[in-house]
């Protein structure tokens, strides 16, 4: 385990709660490992010469020296097979350490009693306590007991009064005001939909609206200067200077504007690929930026389904829900939104009437298809944007919420810039085609109640009520003095009897 450690540096996170100085028994080993987490506690890196100095520092290298000095955490480092059972190993170092003190405690109590020199009263004691103290040992590596009415507590209330912003807020307000610390965001699309797009603006906007605020972007294929290329564009566009992330990242737009653009916008880029245990590597860089910054970092994992390439279709789908799940954990540790990119095949949307369908709730079958991923989150965004393009480059697109814990399901119209990468609200973009039709009879006829929509559609009643209540929530008819809905699209002057 040491060897690991030594070798892979960032696996000191996955032990350094499990292993204690204590459980190791030779002497050598356990002045490694106290100098293995002194090297930790002070910021240094972990390997063999830090460790080493770390040693003479604490006046420990003696006990090196006994085994042969340097030469023999060159050895340890040597021996290491494989560094993915790390987190097994350092369990069976704590449960020997266990297992060794109970059975020293069990030679004190035989001593004793042999001696005379203790009461039956006084060997009862010591041996409750030796088992107590191995029962806590084994326990905190289990699921705790919580009772029911103490689950609830002050600062489990302050986590749900501060969601994070997106940056974006019709999308902060279906959400119920953010993405809520602790929960993992699923954002799920084809291929070309602008996930990372929509990722990027987020993750930007929400750290720039936020001084104290980091962000850490994990990328399995995308490499880092495209990533800035199209933050900077975000940023340069919203500004009002016209530009592509091709111009950015071909030189079209000054290398000193993009740097400018982007200084001091606080997230890092984690380019990360093949690694056997990836959640763990996203921690141990997570928890750098919290202790430089004082707080965890607004995490994006780019994307899910690359953690599980090159397994089979089968395989795929379980490794793929084991990590969607590592990440939930993972949020609930660092006590943030983790927003997690997962990319769907076009054959998980459906029929052509699934993907324009107006219920949330249809959508959750392209997260199962992915890998039930729909089960670890608290939140599933599914991302849909129309191929036609305007004349400026925007296409319509939907955000749909199908699972929202402290929010409302629902279709947030978005309209989607690919060049510029670029997302605003549009209302229209939400509606279904029943939607439009409705708008249309209300914009064009002369019409004086919801019914006579319903009857000039020839649709069922409740349907055409339920659009008008949507047209209405997006402010796109509204309600007359007169107790008539006007349809408010530029125009338009019909008026719609409200009464049904």
């Amino acid at each position: 385990m040491i060897g690991v450690v030594l070798v892979h540096a960032l696996k000191f996170d996955q032990v350094k709660d499990l292993v204690s100085v204590d459980d190791f028994y030779h002497p050598a080993l356990r002045a490694i490992y106290q100098a293995i987490c002194s090297c930790d506690a002070d910021g240094q890196p972990i390997d063999l010469i830090s460790v080493a100095e770390q040693m003479r520092t604490l006046g420990t290298i003696d006990k090196l020296n006994t085994c042969g000095g340097v030469d023999y955490l060159t050895d340890l480092m040597a021996r290491m097979v494989t560094s993915e059972n790390v987190s097994y190993h350092a369990q069976v170092v704590r449960d020997k350490g266990t297992a060794r003190r109970l059975v020293e405690s069990a030679r004190e109590i035989a001593a004793r009693g042999y001696s005379n020199e203790s009461n039956l009263s006084d060997l009862v004691t010591l041996a409750e306590t030796a088992l107590q103290r191995a029962r806590d040992e084994v326990s905190s590596k289990r699921p705790q007991l919580i009772e029911l009415g103490t689950a609830i507590t002050a600062d489990s209330i302050a986590l749900k009064r501060a969601p994070v912003t997106t940056g974006i807020r019709c999308i902060d307000e279906q959400l119920g005001g953010g993405l809520f610390p602790g929960e993992l965001v699923m954002l799920q699309a084809g291929p070309g939909a602008g996930k990372t797009t929509l990722a990027t603006l987020m993750q930007g906007r929400s750290v720039a609206s936020d001084p104290s605020a980091c962000g850490l972007y994990v990328t399995t294929e995308m490499q880092p200067e495209e990533l800035q290329a199209r933050r900077a564009c975000q940023i340069l566009n919203d500004k009002g200077i016209k530009c592509s992330w091709r111009d950015v990242m071909r030189g079209v737009v000054p290398l000193d504007r993009t740097r400018e653009a982007t200084a001091n916008s606080r997230v890092f880029v984690l380019p990360i690929a093949f690694d056997p245990d990836p959640v763990s590597t996203v921690r141990a860089y997570a928890k750098q930026l919290e202790a430089r910054f004082g707080r965890p970092p607004f995490l994006v994992i780019d994307y899910l389904q690359a953690f599980a390439v090159g397994s089979t279709d089968d395989d795929r789908r379980l490794v793929t829900a084991a990590r969607a799940y590592e990440f939930q954990q993972l949020a609930i540790e660092l006590r943030v939104p983790i927003l997690v990119i997962s990319s769907i095949n076009r054959a998980a949307y459906g029929s052509k009437e699934r993907r324009d369908s107006d219920e949330p709730l249809d959508f959750l079958s392209a997260g199962k298809e992915a890998g039930e991923i729909e089960y670890a989150a608290a939140v599933l965004l599914h991302l849909d944007v129309k191929a036609e393009a305007d004349n400026h480059g925007w296409r319509s697109a939907r955000l749909v919420v199908s699972k929202a814990r402290f929010g409302l399901l629902g279709i947030i119209g978005l309209t989607f810039h690919g060049a510029s990468g670029r997302f605003e609200p549009s209302a229209a973009s939400a509606l279904s085609e029943l939607d439009r039709r409705v708008l249309e009879v209300i914009s064009t006829k002369s019409i004086s109640s919801a019914n006579q929509v319903a009857e000039s559609l020839k649709k069922h009643r409740q349907q055409v009520l339920q659009s008008v209540a949507k047209l209405r929530g997006l402010s796109l008819i509204k309600k007359a003095p007169n107790g008539v809905f006007l349809a408010t699209v530029p125009g338009t002057t019909q008026e719609v009897d409200e009464n049904e």
